[in-house]
């Protein structure tokens, strides 16, 4: 049993950043300095967006030898040292979640022996205080799942589709169920997406859509605390005039960008935030 890491959420700007130097990189002068052609064609790519919570990260963690495990951005957790009363949570829930567990293995065709981490964030009540989702009992909300191997060094975690996972009765939920936001990101003038980043964050953080969508039926929902935090952005296509594309965790991937998406993907400048 292993502590796996989950990558940071990069920002927008890095992430503009880092595309248009790699897509500008044109080689180096005789003194070995990089040299950059910003007249260089950059891509096109469409990020879809899911609501980001005031809660804190919880990833639950599967494999034959292990059994089921729990950890938090940073430990291993367990009922008896736990992270804001998550693992309590999933003990509560641990047939529900070895379900989702042997659906991932059968869908993605793995043995046992591969490592899932389901990934979630988990809110509600006493975790963040003068937030929307303050107001809910503590729940769980899916938004990745990770595949790893733990003892194997060359082998490369991916990501697989995690959009069938939940048990709503149960409190835990899909993060792809609530609001989604498309975004098309053209890195040749990345500028004319910030009026639309910009509305959309205002709206969000006035009022949460999840908040609205497991609170909006009170009789008392006018009066309760609605801020959400923001939007969460991950890639999944990108728009390529060749005719080779590949792969990688449901993000299709021109040749070109395939190197780059895997030197920075552990790094998390594959998705960003905007709050």
């Amino acid at each position: 049993m292993k502590h796996i890491t989950y990558p940071s959420t990069d920002h927008l700007r890095n992430l503009i950043t880092n595309i248009i130097r790699h897509y500008n990189y044109d080689g180096k002068d005789s003194e070995g300095n990089p040299i950059y052609d910003p007249s260089k064609p950059k891509p096109v790519i469409k990020f879809n967006g899911t609501c980001k919570q005031h809660g804190t990260f919880f990833g639950v963690c599967f494999n034959e030898t292990d059994g089921m495990w729990c950890q938090s951005k940073e430990n291993i957790i367990t009922p008896l040292k736990d992270n804001a009363g998550s693992a309590f949570f999933a003990e509560g829930r641990k047939e529900i979640l070895l379900s989702f567990f042997d659906e991932i293995y059968a869908r993605n065709n793995l043995s046992k022996d591969y490592t899932l981490m389901i990934c979630s964030e988990f809110a509600g009540s006493n975790i963040q205080k003068g937030v929307g989702l303050s107001n809910i009992e503590k729940s769980m909300f899916i938004f990745a799942v990770k595949v790893c191997k733990l003892d194997d060094e060359d082998f490369t975690n991916y990501w697989v589709d995690s959009s069938y996972l939940r048990s709503n009765e149960n409190r835990i939920y899909n993060i792809q169920d609530f609001k989604t936001y498309e975004l098309e990101i053209d890195f040749n003038c990345p500028q004319l997406v910030q009026n639309q980043i910009v509305e959309w964050t205002l709206e969000v953080e006035a009022e949460c859509p999840v908040t609205k969508d497991l609170l909006g039926h009170r009789e008392d929902y006018t009066e309760l605390c609605k801020i959400g935090e923001g939007i969460v952005f991950s890639a999944h296509v990108v728009n390529v005039s060749v005719a080779d594309v590949v792969t990688i965790d449901n993000v299709i991937l021109s040749n070109g960008l395939q190197e780059f998406f895997k030197i920075n993907f552990e790094k998390g400048n594959y998705c960003f935030s905007i709050t």
